[in-house]
């Protein structure tokens, strides 16, 4: 069921508005592949994707891999963020030009590491797009579509409700499952705005 963009809330406005604006991004470089930086991010790649379905059925989309979650630990070791990579894909298949995108910069230390993995692989056509970014991040972005002090709510619900989980095991499991169906069918309900506004914001912010 569609719905009327006036009904989501703020945040969710900008969200959607700046998930459109990352897929222009995408489209403009002619992306093949796109890198999601982290567990916290994969909302943003389910709106990006089906926003994308929505807007453009019949051209394909750029193949998306999951790196999944990132140790905090883990953004200033490269090595650690190398085995992750080789845990998840086959870094020498991925094809150019490369999307690394994620939900929020703040220093941009988890892309830039994937970043030079990439390059260090002999990866030329590489970069960084965010959803939201703070002014010191912004430098380490490619593309960022709003400038942010704080993440989207995804990113903490998100994180948060997993931590409890490899914390907490079987005690937490049903809530937590609770806690992300809930935000998966909130991302799903964003990517449903009525195809009339849709098509306003495809003219305004998909350039």
């Amino acid at each position: 069921m569609e719905v009327p963009f006036e009904r989501f809330d703020g945040e969710e406005q900008k969200i959607i508005i700046g998930t459109l604006k990352l897929i222009g991004f995408v489209r403009k470089k002619k992306a093949k592949s796109i890198i999601v930086a982290g567990s916290s991010a994969q909302p943003l790649a389910k709106l990006f994707r089906a926003l994308w379905r929505r807007l453009f059925p019949n051209e394909k989309m750029p193949k998306f891999y999951a790196l999944g979650r990132i140790p905090l630990e883990s953004k200033r070791k490269e090595d650690v963020m190398k085995k992750m990579i080789s845990d998840n894909f086959d870094i020498n298949k991925i094809n150019e030009p490369i999307v690394i995108m994620d939900e929020f910069v703040e220093l941009g230390q988890t892309m830039q590491a994937i970043e030079r993995i990439l390059k260090g692989v002999g990866k030329k056509r590489v970069y960084k797009a965010a959803l939201f970014a703070k002014p010191m991040g912004q430098a380490f972005c490619d593309f960022y579509s709003f400038e942010e002090s704080l993440p989207p709510f995804f990113y903490k619900a998100r994180r948060n409700a997993i931590e409890r989980a490899l914390r907490e095991g079987r005690k937490s499991r049903k809530e937590v499952l609770k806690e992300l169906q809930h935000l998966r069918l909130r991302i799903k309900r964003m990517s449903m705005v009525d195809k009339q506004n849709l098509r306003v914001l495809r003219r305004k912010f998909l350039k």
